[in-house]
């Protein structure tokens, strides 16, 4: 069962659906004026995909443990793949169980909210969270670094940590998520040089490094992700070296920089 009520104007708390509907596979409530917590995982077992974006909603985002609900035979659905609560008033941690109690969630969207403190990444034991694709926490408070062994999330498509503190270096490792599309890590406080195993990722199509404290040349390993066409950097200590060779060596790459004295590269545009 599907239940869509997108931009309806719905305002006031979520509705109460847990009795009336607790066979329901997806959730769809998003672009309303709902406010109030969310606590309806462990209420409806059978749930694949809530979407719950561009509303009002706040207090902490919990994932239940075993959770028996009304019928007697509920718990948080392991079915669960896919969890969108994009820009809301969400505050505190995230949750620490997320790879324990949804092994097959593929989408996780948070941004836009309050969440802080560091991404649970020692919750995600080795072999957990198999499915996730697309782990989007833009304009978040969130801090803390980048796993050394990001590489063995190599189902990502689309990882998304824009507008948050996180510091540290990025992982060579990272050059083992080869099903990487987008890699947003602008206005972080990552430094150290980019690692040239971004050259392994030939499904990469966006780069995005600006407002970071990352240093050096792009590395020319960026010429061999073929699919790459567009890389942003500015507000950073990355140097134009690299950038010139790569618009040499790419005529269809598309290289988002700044306009300033010392960055010399003829074929860069102005980041806007």
């Amino acid at each position: 069962h599907i239940l869509n009520l997108e931009r309806n104007q719905l305002s006031g708390g979520l509705p109460n659906i847990t009795t009336s509907v607790h066979n329901i596979a997806e959730l769809h409530l998003g672009n309303n004026h709902l406010e109030g917590d969310v606590n309806l995982l462990g209420y409806l077992p059978r749930l694949v995909d809530v979407r719950l974006p561009q509303n009002r909603l706040s207090g902490h985002f919990v994932v239940p443990g075993v959770h028996v609900a009304p019928s007697g035979d509920g718990v948080v659905s392991a079915m669960l793949r896919r969890i969108d609560l994009g820009t809301n008033s969400f505050s505190g941690p995230l949750p620490t169980n997320l790879g324990r109690q949804l092994p097959s969630l593929e989408v996780l969207d948070v941004s836009e909210n309050g969440f802080e403190g560091e991404l649970p990444w020692d919750s995600f034991e080795h072999g957990s969270l198999p499915r996730l694709k697309f782990l989007l926490v833009n304009y978040n408070d969130l801090t803390g670094e980048l796993p050394t062994d990001i590489g063995r999330f190599q189902s990502l498509i689309n990882l998304e940590m824009k507008g948050n503190q996180i510091r540290g270096k990025i992982p060579e490792s990272i050059g083992n998520c080869t099903n990487l599309m987008n890699l947003a890590l602008s206005q972080t406080q990552l430094r150290g040089e980019v690692p040239t195993t971004l050259g392994n990722l030939n499904a990469l199509m966006n780069l995005h490094l600006f407002s970071t404290l990352l240093e050096g040349r792009l590395p020319a390993t960026l010429a061999d992700a073929e699919s790459l066409t567009r890389i942003a950097v500015g507000a950073s200590a990355i140097t134009s070296e690299g950038t010139q060779l790569l618009c040499d060596a790419r005529e269809d790459l598309r290289i988002f920089a700044p306009v300033a004295e010392g960055f010399n590269c003829t074929c860069c545009e102005p980041l806007l």
